[in-house]
């Protein structure tokens, strides 16, 4: 494709900051991390609000608060913490790195016995990803944060299937030298981690006829573009990683401290604002944070994240 003089100086000063903030090497032992989703019920199947959950996880003073206004939209501990999602029925359980996964596997059971007596206190369940809430998702159940209704007002009705669904993602530590292949790797085998792991075939109350709900109807958004799931093909090199995500259609920017909806591409955004340096970098995080292929790089923490399994039975 053709690139002007602008998008060609902005690929290249994103590409040399996304690819230097990867460690230059791992540790010994490469580290893994967990955001496991969960789905927060009323007794009769009916999606809860998790809002009422956060004072009782937050008793004992050990969780710092993050709030958005008057919203609390996060705890955090040293081990682990909690983060609200797009709709108000779905809490996330973010666990810190781990050298093993029996000692994530310890952190994961010791963060759900919280959440779970926290649940129970308020006559609510909390449910794997195999199980859903029975209605469909709506307006109104998405949490009021304000970068939702602008994608919202980007994609139309279909986000509104995000205020109900969940996921679970693993992060690898990865190093400098092996981020791109790694990251088309596990793009590459995302077909068997759904055919393994693939446990959420009931959605909306009824069967959906397929093993995995949630890869069945994110694969509805920009599938044109590929936005979900398998990338369009493998990225040879790190410059080739960001300009694949730089062609796709820009759902959402930042204007004056707002989220707003975007126009055009990514790379239509920088010819048309000719961002500085800084404002360019966060306006490509904000950006590549709304494409979900099945294995993405996170610049920020150094690490792959692995998106197309679903929780297990335990």
């Amino acid at each position: 494709m053709t690139l002007t003089d602008t998008q060609r100086a902005a690929l290249a000063t994103i590409t040399a900051r996304f690819d230097g903030a990867f460690p230059q090497r791992t540790g010994r032992w490469r580290r893994v991390g967990r955001e496991s989703e969960h789905p927060v019920v009323t007794p009769d199947g009916q999606a809860g609000d998790i809002n009422d959950l956060w004072p009782i996880l937050g008793e004992g003073g050990d969780l710092k608060i993050k709030r958005e206004g008057e919203l609390v939209v996060s705890m955090e501990g040293e081990e682990y913490g909690y983060c609200a999602e797009v709709g108000r029925g779905t809490i996330e359980v973010i666990l810190s790195p781990s050298d093993d996964l029996v000692d994530l596997e310890r952190k994961y059971l010791v963060a759900m016995e919280r959440l779970v007596r926290a649940a129970d206190a308020k006559g609510l369940r909390v449910l794997g990803y195999g199980m859903q809430p029975v209605q469909a998702g709506t307006a109104e159940f998405m949490a009021p944060k304000q970068r939702y209704g602008a994608i919202l007002e980007a994609l139309g009705p279909i986000w509104l299937w995000f205020t109900l669904t969940a996921s679970d993602q693993v992060h690898i530590d990865v190093s400098r030298e092996e981020w791109v292949r790694l990251t088309n790797l596990g793009n590459l085998l995302s077909p068997v981690t759904v055919a393994l792991c693939a446990n959420s075939s009931v959605f909306e109350g009824k069967y959906q006829g397929m093993a995995s709900s949630r890869e069945g109807q994110m694969g509805r958004i920009g599938a044109a573009e590929f936005r979900h799931g398998m990338p369009v093909g493998a990225a040879e090199d790190a410059a080739a990683y960001v300009l694949q995500r730089a062609v796709q259609p820009l759902l959402v920017r930042r204007v004056n401290g707002l989220i707003v909806p975007g126009q055009g591409s990514f790379l239509d955004y920088v010819e048309a604002e000719r961002p500085d340096e800084d404002t360019l970098w966060d306006a490509f995080l904000l950006h590549e944070h709304y494409i979900w292929n099945s294995a993405r790089p996170r610049s920020a923490i150094g690490t792959i994240e692995l998106r197309a399994a679903c929780q297990q039975p335990r």
